[in-house]
């Protein structure tokens, strides 16, 4: 077991979420998208989603930290619900699937594998925000995946707009796969009511 390097402060997905707001105001919403100094601002925003989400499922608030050292990307953290006074910690490793060149996901899943496989180990989730669904099979996925015994769970999101909000489309590809939709914003309003400061 590798002991993890986290700082004291953790954030809630909702204040992740305002700091975002301020900075997309100040430098546009396209220069977080496509400039390399951004990354970082992408991988722990892509982290406040998948904390509303553990959030929604979970019903036990999820905060977001984002690394000093790379990897890993980002920590979510938990209080567990089973051992009073402990934390639980999901590791993240964030990636991007772009699906504009004839690469599928599963041949960049392939691709990347034998690096991935060997820095990993069974404390990380691997997530992939999807831009598309073009050339994504996750059946094929989980073949792969299960076939060369990944020591961790890879899943991916893909947001959408519905009627205005915003739409998370979550799957949790292996070992077994699982797909869900969350609305990011009621998700977000619900944590918010909660009154819980960062920690």
């Amino acid at each position: 077991m590798t002991i993890r390097k986290t700082d004291t402060v953790w954030f809630s997905p909702v204040r992740v979420y305002k700091h975002l707001d301020r900075l997309t105001k100040k430098v546009g919403a396209e220069a977080i998208e496509k400039e390399s100094k951004f990354k970082t601002v992408r991988e722990i925003r892509l982290a406040a989603i998948v904390a509303l989400l553990i959030y929604k499922r979970t019903n036990n608030p999820a905060y977001v930290q984002i690394c000093r050292d790379d990897p890993p990307d980002a920590y979510i953290m938990q209080e567990s619900k089973s051992v009073t006074g402990q934390l639980d910690i999901t590791t993240l490793e964030v990636s991007t699937f772009i699906g504009n060149t004839s690469e599928t996901f599963l041949d960049q899943l392939k691709r990347k594998a034998p690096s991935t496989f060997h820095k990993y180990s069974d404390e990380y989730v691997l997530v992939y925000e999807l831009k598309t669904y073009n050339g994504v099979d996750f059946n094929e996925a989980r073949e792969y995946l299960n076939n060369v015994k990944a020591p961790f769970p890879v899943w991916t999101l893909l947001g959408k707009k519905v009627n205005g909000d915003t739409i998370a489309e979550f799957t949790t590809i292996n070992p077994v796969t699982y797909s869900s939709e969350v609305n990011i914003g009621e998700a977000a309003f619900q944590f918010d009511s909660l009154g819980i400061p960062d920690v």
